[in-house]
C-alpha cells in the first residue's frame, strides 16, 4: 500500500518501467475511493533520474502534491532539455552522423531564454544550408514564433546549430507561460525535421537550477538527461483509502484514464490529511489511526471511548 499525506509533496516507489511496452512514455496515475467510489487522475513529476536513490535500478519515483488549490494536473510533463550531439561534446568524427536535433536551453537571464536546436548530420552536405526564416518553423503554445532564426553552420564540422531567442518583447507570450514548442524544417539533403517538446518556464528552470542535481555548476557543452521540473498537483477532497493504477500511454497532456494503455501496476493507496483529521460522531472526536505510531483508536459505543495499546492494555474511559 502506497501512504500519502495532503498539503506536502509526496514521493511514492513504483515499479513500472519494467513492465512498459512503450519506448518512452507518459506515466498517468488514476484512483478511485473505495468508499464512495469518486474518480482522480494525474500526470505524476517522474524523479527517477535525478533522485541518486540506490535503487533507481528497480524503482520507480514519482512525485506530486495534493492540496486545496494549484492545480496542475500535468505538471509532471514539462522538463528542462540541454542535450548535445555526441560531435559538439567530442568533436570526433567516430562521434558523429546521429541525423538527430538536439533541443538546449541556455537560460539567459530573466528576460531573455535561448533555444539552440541542433543537428548532428552523417553527411554534411544534408546541412542546412538553405533553412532560414521560411524554411524552418517554430511555433510557441502553437502560435508560430516570428523572432529572428539564427543558422550557424559546422559548430564543430558536421553540426548545424539554429539559435532562437526567446523573449519577453519578441515572442507571442511571457516567458513564464511557455509550456510547448514545436520545431520543423526540411535540410539541403531533403531530410525532414521535426519534434514537439514541452518545456518547463524559464521561471521553473531560474529556481530550480536543475544542473546542480547533477553536481554541476555550470552548463557550457555538457550533456544531460531531460529533466522533469514542472510539479504535479492535484485537488483531492477525500481521505482514506482508494485503489490506484498507473497505466502508460504515449500523449503527455492526456488525463483521461480510459485513453491511456495498458496498467502496468495497481494497488491500495492511503490518504490522509497530514495525520491531524478529526471526525466528530455523538460522544466526542477521534483522530485518525495514524499506521506510523504503534497504538489504535477504536470507538466501541457512544459514550465510551476505549483504548487498545500495543500491549494490549485496555483502557476504559466513562
Amino acid at each position: 500500500m502506497l501512504y500519502i499525506k495532503s498539503n506536502q509533496f509526496n514521493t511514492v516507489y513504483t515499479s513500472v518501467s519494467p513492465h512498459k511496452t512503450i519506448s518512452n512514455p507518459t506515466y498517468l496515475m488514476c484512483l478511485e475511493h473505495a468508499q464512495s467510489g469518486k474518480k482522480y487522475s494525474f500526470i505524476p513529476q517522474n524523479v527517477t533520474p535525478f533522485t541518486g536513490s540506490p535503487y533507481n535500478d528497480r524503482y520507480d519515483l514519482f512525485r506530486f502534491k495534493v492540496a486545496e488549490s494549484g492545480v496542475d494536473l500535468t505538471g509532471g510533463t514539462r522538463s528542462w532539455y540541454h542535450t548535445l550531439p555526441n560531435a559538439t561534446i567530442y568533436d570526433d568524427p567516430k562521434y558523429k552522423g546521429t541525423g538527430k536535433s538536439y533541443p538546449q536551453f541556455a537560460l539567459w537571464n530573466s528576460t531573455i531564454n535561448i533555444l539552440n536546436i541542433r543537428f548532428d548530420w552523417e553527411d554534411v552536405n544534408d546541412g542546412m544550408d538553405t533553412v532560414n526564416d521560411t524554411g524552418f518553423t517554430v511555433t510557441i503554445n502553437d502560435q508560430v514564433y516570428t523572432g529572428t532564426t539564427a543558422v550557424v553552420r559546422d559548430e564543430p564540422s558536421g553540426v548545424d546549430r539554429v539559435a532562437i531567442a526567446l523573449t519577453d518583447v519578441t515572442s507571442p507570450v511571457q516567458l513564464e507561460d511557455i509550456y510547448k514548442i514545436a520545431y520543423t524544417g526540411t535540410t539541403t539533403g531533403g531530410t525532414s525535421i521535426t519534434n514537439i517538446i514541452y518545456v518547463a518556464t524559464g521561471i521553473e528552470v531560474q529556481d530550480a537550477e536543475p544542473w546542480t542535481y547533477y553536481g554541476d555548476s555550470s552548463v557550457q557543452l555538457k550533456n544531460y538527461p531531460i529533466t522533469p521540473l514542472g510539479e504535479t498537483v492535484v485537488n483531492i477532497d477525500e481521505v482514506g483509502q482508494f485503489y490506484y493504477s498507473i497505466r502508460e500511454q504515449v500523449s503527455p497532456i492526456n488525463t483521461t484514464c480510459s485513453l491511456s494503455g495498458d496498467k502496468l501496476e495497481e494497488g491500495l493507496l492511503y490518504l490522509t490529511q497530514d495525520f491531524t483529521d478529526t471526525y466528530y460522531y455523538t460522544g466526542g472526536t477521534v483522530n485518525v489511526y495514524d499506521p506510523t505510531e504503534t497504538q489504535t483508536y477504536h470507538i466501541l459505543q457512544e459514550d465510551d471511548f476505549h483504548i487498545l495499546t500495543e500491549d494490549n492494555d485496555l483502557l476504559t474511559q466513562d
